[in-house]
């Protein structure tokens, strides 16, 4: 049986809101991981409506029907069943009672879910969970060539490679969206004045106005970024974790490290994973 294109966007999405819900509870906040529950929920139930769909299953409204009618079906238990009970039961009365979960149950729990979302690809769909991109989730195809070089090089260990390519990655979502949105954003150009008169050259030169244009244009560029889609804090710190891109006219780029990459850790990757992922799931390109 082919796996129908649909159903495959739809795992790709399952997976996402899956890292999504792992990246929100990585930030530590009670209502962060309580959030972090109604996305890994929805990353499960998206995936059990796709495994439904695949075998022709009866669909169930019940969260936790689905293992009877799968087994209905095939002959086969899904697995976790008590633990996903558990955890949908947190869910419920995070959602519907307004009892914020415990931060140590949201992180047992999350492997489950994750465990229980591999293990139903494999069983029911014939699909490696782990092996499928979220960058094909992104519009840009050189944004998303990028990813997948990133995402082959985080896997191979390289993190140098990986941080870069994040790097170009995103510059080729914010030069396609630039492209695209000039006539909406702020457009900000200024150069030094010169007088041939020395004294009052003097009195331009010491006013600043250089100082004063640097800020101006990084308020633009904040704008800009505001108005394509991209969240300014996080990109800051997305400039503080990879390198300096300096692109030419013909096309060839530049890498510039101003701290040594081998202190990076994996989690400096993950965010700026998710940033990139998440910008180019906004931007409009």
């Amino acid at each position: 049986m082919s796996f129908d294109p649909d159903l495959l966007k739809r795992t790709t999405y399952s997976k996402y809101l899956l890292r999504r819900a792992k990246e929100l509870h990585r930030h530590g906040h009670e209502l962060d991981s309580a959030e972090a529950v109604l996305a890994a929920h929805d990353s499960a139930e998206m995936l059990m409506r796709v495994t439904t769909d695949f075998l022709g299953a009866k669909s169930e409204q019940e969260f936790m029907k689905f293992w009877q009618a799968v087994q209905d079906n095939t002959g086969i238990p899904p697995p976790h069943k008590g633990q996903m009970d558990r955890f949908n039961k947190v869910r419920t009365e995070f959602k519907h009672r307004g009892i914020l979960p415990n931060v140590g149950v949201v992180s047992d729990l999350l492997p489950i879910v994750e465990s229980f979302c591999k293990e139903i690809a494999r069983l029911f769909l014939k699909l490696d969970y782990e092996e499928i991109s979220l960058a094909d989730l992104i519009r840009s195809s050189e944004a998303r060539e990028k990813l997948k070089v990133a995402e082959a090089a985080k896997a191979g260990g390289d993190l140098r490679t990986a941080l870069e390519s994040l790097g170009l990655a995103f510059d080729a979502l914010i030069r396609e969206a630039t492209a695209k949105h000039t006539p909406s954003l702020l457009d900000y150009r200024w150069s030094a004045p010169r007088v041939s008169d020395h004294r009052v050259q003097q009195i331009i030169d010491s006013l600043k106005l250089d100082k004063m244009s640097e800020g101006v244009d990084k308020v633009t560029d904040t704008v800009n970024m505001l108005l394509l889609g991209v969240d300014p804090l996080k990109f800051q710190k997305f400039s503080q974790i990879t390198p300096l891109r300096q692109h030419s006219g013909t096309g060839s780029v530049q890498i510039l490290w101003t701290r040594d990459p081998g202190i990076l850790k994996t989690e400096a990757y993950e965010e700026a994973y998710q940033f990139v992922l998440d910008s180019g799931l906004r931007i409009s390109v």
